[in-house]
């Protein structure tokens, strides 16, 4: 199709043409079915979204305000969510999933819908590509965690944002109730979403330009009005949450030892950290693939919409910058989850950057780099249309400790499970009996047959997931103390009961 005529690559003002709007919706429609399956999949529920299930089951609304358990964090109105879902629903893998699957899903049209006040329908369509069919994607939306909601909150507040200022290139003006829904949206989002405070920031970047470029210079008290909301909402969710998140000793020291704090940029090693992590973005958070060519793309995309309007440009590459600058200064990780929501502003940056690829002669570049670029997000979604990506499968495994366990069975659950098989005891029958969280970091025969001195003389069941080596050290204690009489694996995960007696 993009072969037969050539494409319009300025935008359009008329009705959009049948054909590029049936594409948009079989792209909408194949990315909302993954994300369906992938939640109706109903995966066994993660390390980190189990520790954080946790909190929401056993603590009340008023609870949930306080610091939370098990090294977790979350913005309170999702957490508020979550709880008054489960609280309806009751407590369940689907329930604890389904704000963040209708979140991944809305922002699918929402996406398209910015995309088309910047860029001509093709383009669009190939933008909402590289969002609908986002392994990432996928994977967060079916994930008791607030990445989804964090993508869908910068959709929402950038689209809102360009309706209230109005948009030359669609020739609308603009709206005062456009300015109320964004006010409204913007002091509630920063609630939900942690990174909505860089979106905002950027907004407020964009009306200031806006402004500054209007001639004459009036009506500034209504959009300070709004920033002045922002900031009082953003003062008091930081005082009440975000302040002690920042601090917390755990975070820091988790997110430093996975690199994921930017330095100052003042030396060369510095400088080598955002470059790797600039072509990082592309594969792990964008899925894009070709990573090298993902950002050649990205940054023709940038060029072309800064060209056209700077205030529009700015206002998606400043959430990243913004995102960047928190990282500097040990308050925002930029690293793969946290930083999901660039997803849709990279998406828009890459269908500029063909359009500015497909003019006049480098359209045949443009068509070969589209081709390559789309092969990532077309064999992923291949791949899974068999069966999702499936990280552990800890309530199978936990369910046959429940059926074979003996009333008076001890339980040694390695760390990096312990908190899945929390979630799960309870619906296998196992709350009642003692479980040790085994230490992370026993790597030798001695070092387990201190930690395993206690358990002589008694059934034990061991519980491993992506251990190797901790793993095979453990069992060869065993295995000297006592006789194996029962195993079952699967994936990393791996268990196994054990007389000792």
């Amino acid at each position: 199709m993009l072969s037969q005529e050539p494409l319009n690559v300025v935008d359009e003002t008329g009705e959009p043409k049948a054909r590029w709007t049936l594409l948009a919706l079989a792209v909408m429609a194949v990315g909302i079915a993954m994300r369906l399956w992938f939640y109706l999949y109903n995966r066994s529920m993660g390390r980190d979204e189990s520790a954080l299930a946790l909190n929401i089951i056993r603590r009340s609304f008023a609870g949930l305000w306080k610091p939370l358990d098990n090294d977790q964090g979350a913005p309170i109105g999702f957490l508020m969510i979550e709880k008054l879902v489960i609280t309806v629903l009751g407590n369940h893998e689907y329930s604890l999933r389904l704000v963040p699957v209708i979140a991944s899903i809305l922002a699918l049209p929402l996406f398209y819908m910015l995309c088309r006040e910047f860029l001509s329908q093709p383009f669009a369509v190939i933008a909402l590509v590289f969002l609908a069919m986002n392994e990432k994607q996928y994977d967060y939306c079916a994930d008791a965690k607030q990445y989804s909601v964090d993508v869908l909150l910068t959709v929402a507040l950038l689209y809102l944002a360009v309706k209230a200022m109005g948009n030359p290139l669609r020739g609308t003006a603009p709206s005062r109730r456009g300015l109320i829904a964004l006010a409204v949206t913007g002091a509630l989002g920063i609630w939900f979403s942690h990174p909505a405070a860089f979106v905002l920031g950027a907004i407020g970047v964009m009306a200031a330009m806006e402004w500054f470029n209007r001639r004459p210079r009036t009506g500034i008290r209504d959009p300070l009005g709004v920033a002045l909301l922002w900031i009082a909402s953003f003062g008091v969710n930081y005082l009440v949450a975000l302040h002690r998140l920042s601090h917390s000793q755990f975070m820091q020291t988790f997110w430093a030892e996975a690199d994921a704090f930017a330095p100052a940029p003042k030396s060369m090693q510095a400088l080598i950290w955002y470059k790797e992590n600039f072509f990082e973005m592309f594969q792990s958070a964008c899925s894009l693939g070709f990573e090298g060519l993902s950002a050649l793309v990205f940054v023709l995309g940038v060029g072309w919409l800064y060209r056209r309007r700077k205030s529009a440009a700015l206002a998606l590459i400043l959430p990243i910058v913004f995102a960047l600058a928190g990282s500097v200064l040990h308050k925002y990780p930029f690293k793969e989850r946290l930083i999901l929501f660039i997803c849709p502003l990279v998406a828009i940056f890459v269908g500029a950057g063909f359009v500015y690829l497909f003019e006049g002669q480098r359209r045949a570049v443009g068509i070969v780099a589209l081709l390559f670029l789309l092969i990532t997000p077309l064999n992923k979604t291949r791949g899974y249309v068999k069966k999702p990506w499936v990280h552990n499968e800890m309530r199978n495994l936990v369910s046959l400790v429940g059926k074979n366990h003996h009333p008076d069975d001890q339980f040694y659950v390695y760390e990096f499970c312990y908190y899945p098989f929390e979630y799960y005891r309870d619906r296998f029958g196992l709350a009642q009996l003692p479980a040790i969280r085994g230490k992370q970091g026993i790597n030798s025969v001695e070092g387990y047959k201190s930690e395993f001195a206690g358990f002589k003389g008694k059934r034990v069941w061991v519980m491993f997931e992506e251990a190797p080596d901790s793993q095979q050290a453990a069992l060869m204690v065993l295995d000297q103390m006592g006789k194996r009489v029962f195993q079952a694996e699967s994936y990393d995960d791996y268990i196994a009961c054990y007389d000792l007696r």
